[in-house]
């Protein structure tokens, strides 16, 4: 099954802003939180927004396979589904209003289409292959072409562990960084 990427890219748009929607409805009424790991927060929230994704994304392409975030993934179709419900649940069950709902469509490994929506404001980034990249379904404009190293970047490691390993490794990436938080 081939399918036309501009068919298709609307409808995923739509779904990604109504459980980004769903999703902050629902911050201040999660009901329980349990953790994958350490610093892994994962709430209900987190599960009933990726079945809802899920279900949606389903529609648009049948048979097509999910890598979830918080359910079991099924890779081994053509298409996939790269689902992240709540990105920043640390913040979201914080009550923090800083936190992201993702998809992507894979194409034999190779991304065909993404989308990244804030609920809080409303913003919505997306790419099409070969067609570009837009902001609230505006084509995107390079605005700062400057060095590297004026630009503002922000990195995850998780837990710092005892030995530093944390630290050493990102002072290789950022030899000239000013400021690390833990």
């Amino acid at each position: 099954m081939t399918i036309d990427i501009d068919d298709v890219s609307k409808k995923p748009l739509d779904a990604v802003k109504e459980v980004g929607n769903f999703v902050k409805e629902c911050q201040r009424k999660i009901f329980s939180i349990k953790f994958k790991g350490i610093k892994n927060p994962q709430t209900d929230v987190d599960i009933a927004a990726e079945e809802k994704l899920k279900k949606i994304l389903s529609k648009i392409i049948p048979n097509s396979g999910f890598e979830l975030e918080e359910g079991e993934s099924l890779r081994n179709k053509d298409y996939v589904w790269v689902i992240d419900p709540i990105d920043g649940t640390k913040f979201f069950s914080t009550q923090y209003p800083v936190f992201y709902t993702q998809i992507a469509l894979l194409y034999k490994g190779v991304n065909l289409f993404s989308a990244i929506y804030n609920p809080v404001s409303a913003q919505i980034f997306h790419a099409i292959k070969d067609k570009g990249s837009y902001y609230n379904n505006n084509r995107a404009k390079l605005q700062y072409d400057g060095p590297l190293s004026n630009t503002l970047l922000s990195i995850e490691f998780g837990q710092f562990d005892d030995k530093g390993v944390s630290i050493k490794l990102l002072s290789k990436l950022a030899p000239k960084v000013s400021k690390v938080y833990s």
